[in-house]
Formats: structure tokens, sequence, C-alpha cells
């Protein structure tokens, strides 16, 4: 297998035991190793360390916050330690076997296409959004897009990691972090790419776990979720297919 970024996962000192086993049990199954992110907590957060990044609502204590704000201290550890950058999950991530080739792959395609601009990949389709098969290229998996699905699978470089961090610290996040690092894309200071074929997906959108932040998949919808997001899933990608 092909050397591997350093891979961070996000995750709580205490509580959630049950996902901690997954990642394990998964990252294990696929020979990778990773590194925790454990600060950050909720407990963690002060209202100047919350003032330095976020604004209104977001400069509060919240689940949604611990999220953003963990995101943000691992981007301090990427630009410290990793010339190569880095990879991000959250710890509700699933990944398949793919994901061991799409990796490097990816990230050798994107340094390609960015021309050295700082650049973000994502591995999951949680938005349900599928790159059309008009776009497709033999043997791309790295394609150009507008926005990101999510940050539960991402791999960043070092310049992005550290360009994310000051333009947080200088504009302030007041929305999940997720949407904001759309937002500052679109100032066009770094790239985001998305992969074909899909290799992540988030336990907390398919049902496979509570949330831990509030959103839409809270307990009693979870079997629903089960089972029509399958259903959806499979749907969006036939159109993909005919697009």
């Amino acid at each position: 297998m092909e050397q591997f970024p350093k891979i961070f996962v996000l995750h709580v000192k205490t509580g959630y035991e049950d996902r901690a086993r997954h990642i394990e049990k998964m990252t294990a199954k696929l020979g990778l190793s990773f590194e925790y992110m454990l600060d950050g907590d909720m407990g963690d957060l002060t209202q100047e360390g919350m003032d330095r990044f976020f604004a209104p609502p977001m400069n509060t204590v919240s689940a949604a916050t611990s999220c953003g704000m963990k995101h943000l201290l691992v981007y301090e550890r990427i630009e410290a330690e990793c010339p190569d950058g880095a990879v991000v999950l959250e710890d509700d991530i699933f990944l398949n076997r793919r994901f061991l080739e799409i990796l490097p792959r990816s990230i050798r395609q994107a340094r390609e296409f960015s021309g050295g601009k700082p650049f973000w990949i994502g591995y999951e389709a949680t938005c349900l959004k599928f790159i059309p098969r008009s776009r497709r290229k033999k043997g791309v998996v790295a394609y150009p897009a507008d926005e990101i699905q999510c940050a539960g699978a991402y791999y960043v470089t070092q310049e992005c990691a550290a360009l994310l961090r000051r333009l947080t610290a200088e504009q302030k996040c007041s929305v999940p972090y997720d949407w904001f690092v759309t937002s500052l894309h679109r100032q066009g200071g770094f790239d985001i790419y998305w992969t074909h074929p899909v290799t992540a997906v988030q336990g907390t959108h398919t049902g496979r776990m509570p949330s831990s932040i509030g959103n839409s998949v809270d307990s009693q919808w979870r079997l629903w979720v089960r089972v029509k997001r399958p259903l959806t899933a499979f749907y969006k990608q036939i159109v993909s297919w005919f697009r």
C-alpha cells in the first residue's frame, strides 16, 4: 500500500465510545493508522477562543461550534507538522476499501490540476450530489467542484489548512463550519474537488449512527432514513448517469 498522508479523526475525550470502536475497527481492517483530535470539546471552549474564530450564533458553546473548533485545531497541527497535507475524518465516517486506491490517486491528480494552488478534496457525497457522466473521464478520480458535501472525510493541503485557519480568524464563522468552508472557497483562494467514485459516507446521515449535533437525522427517524436514503442515492446516481 502507498504511504498515506497523516490521518486525523475528530472525536471527544469521553462519550461516544461506540464511534471510537467503529473507527478503530474500520481503520485496522483497512490497514490505516490515525491520530485522534480530542481537543476542542464543548468543555474546552472559552469565550475568548470562540470569539477568535466564530461570530453569533456560532460563538456560543454548542456541539456544532465544538466540531468547527476541532477542524481548526487540526488545521493548526497540519500547518505545523504536515508538509504533505493530511486526511481529516469525523468519527461517524464509513470508508469503503476503494478509499485506499482513490485517496493517493486523487491527491496526485488534484496537485496536477491545481497548478500549485491550495486545495481540499472531499471523498463523500453526503448531499447526494454525484459527478455527471458527461464530466467523467477515464482514469480521472478528482473533479473540480463549487462546494463541499459536509466535512466527514477529506484531504487538505498544508497551505489550504493554513489559509482556512487564517481566513476563519479574519472573517469569523457564523454558520456550520462545512458551509463556511464553501463560502471561503467562493472567494477564490483554494480549489475544491469531489471524487468519483465516492468512497465515504457519514453514518449520522444514513441512520447508522445517532447525530451528536442535532441535525435532521434524530433517533426516531433513523430506521426510516436507513430505508429511504439508499433508494434516494440510487436514484440520484441513475440521474447523474444520464447527465
